[in-house]
C-alpha cells in the first residue's frame, strides 16, 4: 500500500515538475517573443537594412520561438530550449538596445534637406549692454548688399520689438563691418553668423568672435534648393555622386558656414571603384548665386550647402546627388570614443594647432590630435591641397576604426557623437540600397584620388571687397577632373598616379 502510494506521490512530483518546466519553458518564450517582436519593429523601421535580410531573421525568429514552445513536450528537450531561449532573449535586448540608438541616430541624421540661417546682433565684448531695448538709440551697422534679405527680415523684427524704427549704416561686406565695430564706428552690428568665419579668414581679425558679444539671435530654416543652371554631361545608373563638405567650427551642420572640405565621391557601381574629387577651400571661382561673379569655394557655404552643391556642379558640369556635411570639431569626441585612430602622413610636421609633432606614416591621434593634424595647412608648400588629402586621411582613419570591434566598446557613446556632427539629405532607404549593394556583392572598393589645385594671389570677391588670398584655378586641372569623371561615368576602370 505504501509502495503504490509512494509510486503515487512520485507520479504527481513529476507532473508538478513537469509543469513548472513546461510553464517556465512558455514564459521564456513569451519574453523571447516579446524581445522578437519589438526587434522587427525596430528592424522595419530602420529601413538601412535590406528588406530580404529583415524577412529572413523576422522568419528565423519565429521559428525559434516555435521550436522552443513545441520542445516543452520533453524534459532533456525542454531544458536545453530553455538555456537557448533565455540566452537568445538576452542577445535580442541588447540588439534591441543597439539597434534603437543606431535608428535615433540615422533619423537625426538622414533625410536633412534644409538650411538653417542665425542672423544676430552683436556688440563689443566690452559693452556693457545687455538688451536690444539698451541699444534703440545706436546706429547699427550693417553690410550693404550681400545677405540683405535676412538683413532687412532682422531689421524689421527688431523695429517690431522696440516699437520704433532704428538707425543703420551701411559697409561694403562684413570685414569692414567687423573693422567699424572694432574701431567704434558703430556699437552694435547686425551679421549673419555664417559671416565670422569669413572674417576670422583674415589674419588682422583671426579672433574676431571673442571680441564681440551676441545680444540676440533670429534664426530662419529654409528648403534647400539647388540653384544651378550649369550643364550636365554626365548620367549614369551605375555612379552615385556624393559632396562630402566639412566645417571645422562648432555648431550644427545644418546651419550654414564657410565649407574647408569639400570633396565630391563618386561610387561606381559596376565597376567597384570610389572617386575622390578634392577641390581647395579657396579655388576662386564663380559661385552659383553670384551672377558669375568670382569668390572663394568656401564662402559658398555660408550661403547654403545648396550653393555649394551648385558651385561644384557648375566647376565640373555633373549633377550631385547627394550631400553629406560634417563639422570636424564634432570629430574629436567620436575619435576619442572609440579610443583614438591611426591616421597615414605623408609628411613630418608639427602642428599649428595644438602644437603636435607627426611623423611619416601612421601616427596614433586622439581627437584634438585629429582635428590639429585636419586643420593643417601653413606646415604644406601645397597648403589646402595637403590639409584636403590629410582630411581624407582623418576621415579614412575613422572608417577604418569604425569597422573595427572598438566601435562596440562604447557604441552608444560615438553613435551620439555621430549624430551630433554629420546630417545628409539621404534617405534611409538610399543609404539601404548601397548597404544591400555591398552584402549582396561583398565587394572590395578601389579609391582613387585626384586633387586640382591652382596659383595662389591676392584678389577680391563676391563676398569680401578687400582682397584676400586665394587660389586661381589650374584650368589644366580642372580639364582633367571633368575628363575623369566622363570616364568614371562611362564605366571605365582609373588608374591614377
Amino acid at each position: 500500500m505504501s509502495t503504490k502510494a509512494e509510486k503515487g506521490e512520485k507520479k504527481q512530483k513529476n507532473l508538478k515538475m513537469k509543469k513548472i518546466l513546461l510553464f517556465s519553458g512558455l514564459g521564456l518564450a513569451g519574453l523571447e517573443l516579446t524581445a522578437s517582436v519589438i526587434m522587427m519593429v525596430i528592424l522595419g523601421r530602420l529601413t538601412i537594412i535590406p528588406r530580404d535580410y529583415v524577412i529572413m531573421i523576422d522568419i528565423l525568429l519565429v521559428l525559434i520561438c516555435a521550436v522552443v514552445v513545441i520542445a516543452q513536450r520533453w524534459v532533456v528537450a525542454g531544458i536545453i530550449t530553455k538555456i537557448i531561449s533565455f540566452l537568445l532573449t538576452i542577445v535580442l535586448i541588447v540588439g534591441c538596445v543597439y539597434l534603437n540608438v543606431t535608428y535615433k541616430v540615422f533619423d537625426r541624421t538622414t533625410g536633412v534637406d534644409y538650411k538653417t540661417t542665425i542672423v544676430s546682433v552683436f556688440v563689443s565684448e566690452d559693452n556693457p549692454a545687455q538688451t536690444i531695448e539698451e541699444l534703440k538709440d545706436e546706429t547699427f551697422g550693417i553690410i550693404a548688399e550681400l545677405d540683405r534679405a535676412n538683413t532687412d527680415n532682422v531689421i524689421s523684427q527688431i523695429q517690431t520689438e522696440m516699437r520704433q524704427n532704428i538707425n543703420v549704416a551701411e559697409y561694403g561686406d562684413a570685414q569692414i563691418l567687423a573693422r567699424a565695430l572694432l574701431n567704434g564706428e558703430v556699437k552694435v552690428i547686425i551679421l549673419n553668423e555664417s559671416f565670422i568665419g569669413m572674417v576670422e579668414g583674415d589674419d588682422n581679425y583671426a579672433d574676431f568672435s571673442k571680441k564681440i558679444k551676441k545680444i540676440s539671435s533670429f534664426k530662419k530654416t529654409e528648403q534647400l534648393e539647388n540653384p544651378t543652371n550649369g550643364e550636365n554631361y554626365l548620367e549614369s545608373d551605375d555612379v552615385v555622386t556624393i559632396y562630402v563638405s566639412g566645417i571645422d567650427i562648432e555648431g550644427n551642420p545644418a546651419e550654414t558656414r564657410n565649407s574647408d572640405v569639400n570633396i565630391i565621391m563618386s561610387i561606381n557601381k559596376k565597376t567597384h571603384q570610389v572617386f575622390l574629387l578634392n577641390t581647395p577651400r579657396d579655388f576662386y571661382v564663380p559661385l552659383s548665386n553670384s551672377n558669375g561673379v568670382p569668390d572663394k569655394l568656401t564662402h559658398a557655404g555660408i550661403y547654403g550647402i545648396d550653393v555649394s552643391v551648385g558651385t561644384l556642379e557648375m566647376l565640373y558640369g555633373i549633377d550631385i546627388d547627394y550631400y553629406i556635411r560634417l563639422n570636424f570639431t564634432g570629430f574629436v569626441s567620436i575619435i576619442d570614443a572609440l579610443g583614438g585612430v591611426d591616421v597615414y602622413s605623408e609628411y613630418e610636421f608639427t602642428s599649428y594647432h595644438g602644437n603636435d609633432h607627426f611623423v611619416v606614416g601612421y601616427n596614433h591621434m586622439n581627437g584634438i590630435q585629429a582635428l590639429g593634424f585636419a586643420r593643417e595647412r601653413y606646415a604644406f608648400g601645397s597648403g589646402d591641397n595637403q590639409r584636403g588629402r590629410n582630411q581624407m586621411a582623418v576621415i579614412s582613419a575613422i572608417i577604418n576604426k569604425l569597422a573595427s570591434s572598438e566601435l562596440l566598446k562604447n557604441y552608444t557613446q560615438v553613435m551620439n557623437s555621430i549624430s551630433s556632427c554629420m546630417i545628409t539629405n539621404m534617405t534611409m532607404d538610399d543609404i539601404g540600397e548601397l548597404v544591400d549593394l555591398q552584402l549582396k556583392e561583398n565587394i572590395k572598393w578601389d579609391i582613387i584620388q585626384f586633387a586640382v589645385g591652382g596659383e595662389g594671389k591676392t584678389l577680391p570677391g563676391f563676398s569680401y571687397k578687400i582682397p584676400n588670398y586665394v587660389m586661381v584655378p589650374d584650368q589644366y586641372l580642372v580639364d582633367v577632373a571633368r575628363v575623369l569623371l566622363v570616364r568614371f561615368h562611362n564605366n571605365e576602370v582609373l588608374t591614377i598616379g
